[in-house]
């Protein structure tokens, strides 16, 4: 999925990545059909191939989504395309910035940390997890898992799961009370 998506965006100028996704997430957001025909744009039909897999997967998993995003940082797949996908991890609305002033207004960041922390280690086996924190384009606390997809050892894209609260509720339901201490 993910080497479709990268041959895809390989065609775009870099200049014009940007106002491509946001296009593209502009179509799934006010045409919610457009997630099903694939017919209409080349990201559709690379959409339409993996989708019901990825959908499936994150539903017996109890995930709450799941992105595959660039090594530059774009959120080019999501399978609830909320208001995070077609965004990018460095610059966009949810990415890591160092806040500076008096009263430095601190957004969630952590999918952008998992991301970025993922790329700087730019390893196969490396797996990164952020904690809980509300996280505003879901309006829910939500947790990031995140790994790197690597071709011939070379970092091709991220794939970070976003984890809901019921995760920990219900392990933590499961503890013996003499463990937790």
């Amino acid at each position: 999925a993910m080497q479709g998506f990268v041959s895809l965006l390989q065609t775009i100028p870099k200049s014009n990545r940007g106002a491509y996704l946001e296009s593209i997430a502009g179509i799934y957001h006010s045409r919610p059909t457009a997630l099903q025909s694939g017919n209409d744009n080349a990201h559709g039909r690379i959409h339409a191939r993996y989708h019901s897999f990825f959908q499936q997967y994150i539903r017996v998993h109890g995930y709450e989504d799941l992105y595959l995003a660039t090594p530059e940082g774009d959120i080019v797949y999501s399978v609830n395309k909320q208001a995070d996908f077609g965004t990018n991890l460095i610059n966009g609305p949810f990415s890591y910035k160092k806040m500076t002033g008096p009263s430095p207004q601190k957004p969630n960041t952590n999918i952008s940390l998992v991301f970025q922390q993922v790329v700087k280690a730019g390893n196969p086996r490396i797996t990164v997890f952020r904690d809980f924190e509300n996280y505003e384009a879901s309006g829910n606390p939500s947790s990031f898992l995140g790994a790197g997809i690597f071709h011939q050892e070379q970092l091709i894209g991220v794939l970070i799961f976003r984890l809901p609260i019921d995760i920990l509720n219900t392990v933590s339901m499961h503890i013996p009370p003499e463990i937790d201490a």
